[in-house]
């Protein structure tokens, strides 16, 4: 039973992450949270401040964003490639097939949140340790 939601979710893993709207979705999320380095108007203390903040608001939005991208997707194609019918032969349950939709959906929301912290951790870190050398340079 679960080598057959295991393939399951793989399968359905691997096929959102294809999906040309969502991959467009994640790249303007990194443009969108690489463009915090814009901020240069502000104090640098504050600047991180708002930085942190702003970042944070757009990982929920563009998070949710890919969420109701995900779910409406996974059962649109399911239906309209007929994706469904060549999965009722074989051996499955109802239960099994929605598990296992859930899981690889659930499973490829996670990697794109990951890979959108990852950047927005490195946009944070390099602003702080640009700060940080300025501090250094202003002092000497």
């Amino acid at each position: 039973m679960f080598s057959r939601i295991n393939a399951l979710a793989k399968i359905t893993f691997h096929e959102t992450l294809r999906k040309k709207p969502l991959i467009i979705l994640l790249i303007f999320s990194f443009i969108f949270i690489g463009s915090l380095q814009l901020l240069l108007l502000l104090k640098p203390e504050i600047q991180i401040k708002v930085m942190e903040g702003i970042g944070l608001r757009s990982l929920v939005v563009f998070g949710i964003l890919l969420a109701i991208y995900l779910g409406a997707s996974l059962l649109y194609t399911g239906e309209e490639k007929r994706k469904l019918y060549s999965l009722l032969p074989l051996p499955l349950r109802r239960g099994e097939v929605i598990i296992g939709k859930f899981i690889g959906g659930a499973l490829a929301l996670l990697v794109l949140f990951i890979l959108m912290a990852i950047v927005f951790i490195s946009v944070i870190g390099l602003r702080k340790f640009f700060n940080i050398l300025t501090l250094k340079a202003l002092l000497l």
